[in-house]
């Protein structure tokens, strides 16, 4: 399973794969921005999509 982080934006992927991270630790090494925008990203901006796929 992919779990994607993405800009709420631009929808550029701040982070994409396989292991699930905290918010906090993406946003870190963001720098707090996104990187193709240059948007600034808050903790309290996240919003939780679940997406179910088809295989």
């Amino acid at each position: 399973m992919t779990f994607r982080i993405a800009c709420g934006k631009c929808g550029a992927y701040i982070y994409a794969g396989m292991e699930l991270r905290y918010a906090r630790d993406v946003l870190k090494a963001a720098r707090g921005k996104c990187s193709q925008c240059e948007s600034y990203l808050s903790l309290k901006d996240f919003a939780l999509d679940v997406v179910k796929v088809r295989v």
